[in-house]
């Protein structure tokens, strides 16, 4: 009976140091992909010189991944290829450079077509924008004197300026808003000041409006 016990003890260690190995496995599948993807595409200096790997980790969406590119090889002949690794990893690719240090971004999960907004806390007039591969996009306005906001129809410009306008109110700013259309930021009537008149009124106030941020 002990021998017995013994034995089931000892096959089913085994059979939990195996299934530990498959996970490790698996979660170590899209890192191994990117390697394989860098290796196939060749990037390789004439002196053999190949990124490294220098550091992985995980993230809420997938991995992030750094490589040290040797000198001979730039950045953007590896963000050019972004589509191979995407279809090697069945994920989304992103990548940024930082000197000669390449960050790639592996999301394996599809960003959600919609999610709820959340209020960051801190910063400089923070403006949370959404969601990417990475996580959430969020923007510091007091460090962006002007901003540009395009897109097609329905891609969310009028939302995006709301959520500007929301965060300045938050952060207790004086908001000035000229809605010639007099419709998408009627809401904020109450809390700013929303000019929807037509030219020549709209003229002055856009005088009066610089000068009183010249003053």
């Amino acid at each position: 009976m002990h021998t017995f016990a013994t034995y089931t003890s000892s096959v089913m260690g085994v059979c939990e140091l195996v299934a530990t190995r498959i996970l490790n496995s698996r979660k170590r599948e899209p890192i191994a992909a990117v390697l394989d993807t860098m290796d196939a595409l060749g990037f390789e200096t004439r002196f053999g010189q190949r990124p490294v790997l220098s550091h992985y980790h995980r993230t809420p969406t997938g991995w992030c991944l750094m490589f040290e590119l040797p000198p001979g090889i730039a950045s953007r002949e590896v963000r050019d290829k972004a589509d191979h690794f995407a279809e090697q990893t069945e994920g989304t690719v992103t990548m940024r450079a930082l000197g000669r240090t390449l960050i790639m971004d592996v999301c394996l999960r599809p960003l959600p077509e919609r999610v709820p907004y959340v209020q960051p806390q801190g910063g400089d007039v923070p403006l949370y924008l959404g969601e990417s591969a990475t996580g959430p996009v969020v923007v510091g306005l007091a460090k962006l004197p002007h901003l540009f906001v395009a897109g097609q129809t329905g891609a969310g410009k009028t939302n995006t300026l709301r959520a500007v306008v929301v965060a300045a109110l938050q952060a207790k700013a004086q908001v000035v808003i000229i809605d010639l259309k007099g419709l998408d930021f009627a809401v904020f009537e109450r809390h700013a000041t929303v000019i929807d008149e037509e030219a020549p009124a709209t003229r002055r106030r856009v005088v009066w409006l610089g000068f009183s941020l010249q003053h």
